[in-house]
């Protein structure tokens, strides 16, 4: 899915952007440039990982978004 950087801009909600350190597909620069686009958005650095995070670290992602989640209750 392709989304146009300036469309960023004009989420009112919160977001939460999770990447992997060594990713050698998008790096990280990527989410950084990102995160200056959203009002809301939160990076999520995980380390030792690449582009598959979901794969490669599924435990800290989803400690990543226990607690993203839980602080938006």
């Amino acid at each position: 899915m392709h989304v146009r950087r300036d469309h960023l801009s004009l989420l009112n909600i919160p977001v939460l952007v999770a990447w992997g350190r060594q990713d050698r597909i998008l790096p990280l620069e990527h989410a950084r440039r990102a995160i200056e686009r959203l009002k809301a958005g939160h990076l999520e650095i995980i380390e030792n990982c690449g582009h598959l995070h979901h794969i490669e670290k599924p435990d800290r992602l989803a400690a990543a978004l226990r607690n993203f989640l839980t602080h938006l209750i």
